[in-house]
């Protein structure tokens, strides 16, 4: 029922991020609660995967089984018979799905640039403009308007540039919580981030690479490059092998086969050490944020700067002027200037996201391996992350790895889909989720 029936001889560590989640859930139902809680069961799960996990969940529903269900994806809160949206310790809406989504009725509208010759990003900043538009959202092709009241479609039409497509859209859960929250969706400015001439560079050359554990090939002769400048995105199934490609390129795992080049001078990271390569500018953020969350937001950012970090100058340091100034550069860099003085802990599990990858960028690094960058997070989150995602990429190869397929859509990048340790297909995202064999393993639909 799981998926995990011919990984029983698997120790659970070894298992990807989403196999143990379905394995805490077995672990749960095994001694039949009456009451089931769960914190976040999506959150590191593959779409198909996420899709069985549900059905088993509807499966024990239907049994007489009450479940209480914490989570940031809203369209797995449209399953459940009742919702409550809290922000910030606060009850937003309470609710089924019909009674929550009865406000939004005659507020949302799709709007896409028609015969107006402009793009997407000039005629969101004209419907910021109108006051009647509450928020703004980025879609591939189209724009998402909610607005602030009930606005008849011909008077909407006629606040917009002559040629522009509109249509009246049914409301989603995201669309109420943006309305409740009062955020305004896409219309976050960032500042860009400090460019670094660098000269150019190769970026990181990944070929025939290959690593066994026992009898399980956890990756199988793979070739993957990430060309400095560029923005790539890695998908696929849990237990597909990301990670462990990670492991690979950061020497946390050391492949059976193939090798690593990276940069301008072609070095082997197969050759270094963890630290080696980290100092070579290759930096990585993991699934779940990890800051020091009694130390402030200043603190966590200061610690990471890129310093010596010899024993006598660690004992001695003292931070400099251009050190504060930079921690600051940074902190609005990633959206967190207003909360230099908290403590770390006290944010937002987007919050922390954030401040992870500030600190990676704190260090200059050359090349970002974000995992999951997007879990767990509100639209707004996800918005401001695409653009700081995006904005890095400008100065340093980034690459990706997310199961939210609108994320990844908004971040316009090249793709690339592992399945069972191999490269499955690449190209754009509308290219690798028409690919047959990507839907069946992966998409599910």
């Amino acid at each position: 029922m799981s998926g995990l029936g011919r990984f029983t001889d698997r120790p659970a560590a070894k298992l990807s991020g989403g196999m143990r989640k379905k394995l805490s859930l077995c672990t749960n139902l095994v001694h039949e609660p009456e009451l089931l809680i769960l914190d976040e069961p999506g959150l590191g799960v593959d779409p198909l995967s996420r899709r069985h996990l549900w059905t088993m969940l509807d499966r024990f529903r239907s049994q007489g089984l009450t479940m209480v269900v914490a989570t940031s994806y809203m369209d797995e809160a449209e399953r459940c018979d009742r919702i409550l949206l809290l922000e910030q310790g606060r009850v937003l809406a309470d609710g089924s799905l019909e009674e929550l989504l009865r406000p939004a009725a005659g507020r949302v509208f799709t709007v896409n640039a028609g015969d107006t010759g402009r793009g997407l990003r000039e005629l969101s900043g004209i419907l910021a403009q109108i006051d009647s538009v509450h928020s703004v959202q980025w879609l591939p092709d189209h724009l998402r308007l909610v607005m602030n009241a009930d606005i008849a479609e011909n008077q909407l039409a006629e606040l917009l540039p002559e040629g522009t497509h509109l249509a009246a859209a049914e409301p989603r859960l995201e669309d109420l919580f943006v309305l409740r929250t009062d955020r305004r969706a896409g219309e976050q400015q960032f500042p860009e981030l400090a460019r670094q001439d660098r000269g150019k560079e190769e970026g990181l050359v990944a070929t025939g690479l290959s690593v066994r554990f026992g009898h399980f090939k956890a990756v199988d002769r793979v070739s993957f490059e990430a060309p400095s400048g560029e923005l790539l995105a890695l998908l696929g199934p849990n237990g597909a092998g990301k990670t462990t490609f990670m492991d690979i390129v950061t020497g946390k795992t050391r492949p059976d086969e193939g090798r690593v080049i990276w940069g301008e001078r072609s070095v082997n990271l197969l050759k270094m050490s963890e630290a080696r390569i980290a100092q070579e500018g290759i930096g990585r953020k993991f699934q779940r944020p990890t800051v020091f969350e009694d130390q402030t937001v200043f603190a966590n950012l200061l610690m990471a700067l890129k310093n010596p970090r010899g024993s006598f100058r660690c004992l001695f340091y003292k931070s400099s002027r251009d050190d504060g100034a930079r921690v600051e550069q940074l902190a609005c860099e990633i959206g967190l200037e207003d909360a230099l003085q908290r403590k770390s802990g006290e944010l937002s599990h987007g919050q922390k996201q954030w401040l992870e990858i500030g600190m990676l960028l704190a260090q200059e690094p050359r090349l970002l391996l974000v995992d999951e960058p997007a879990a767990g997070m509100t639209l707004a989150e996800r918005e401001h992350t695409t653009d700081l995602l995006k904005e890095a990429a400008k100065t340093r190869a980034v690459v990706v790895v997310e199961h939210d397929m609108e994320f990844v859509r908004r971040l316009a990048c090249k793709v690339t889909v592992l399945h069972e340790g191999s490269v499955l297909a690449e190209g754009s995202l509308d290219h690798v989720t028409a690919n047959p064999q990507v839907i069946e393993v992966y998409l599910g639909r």
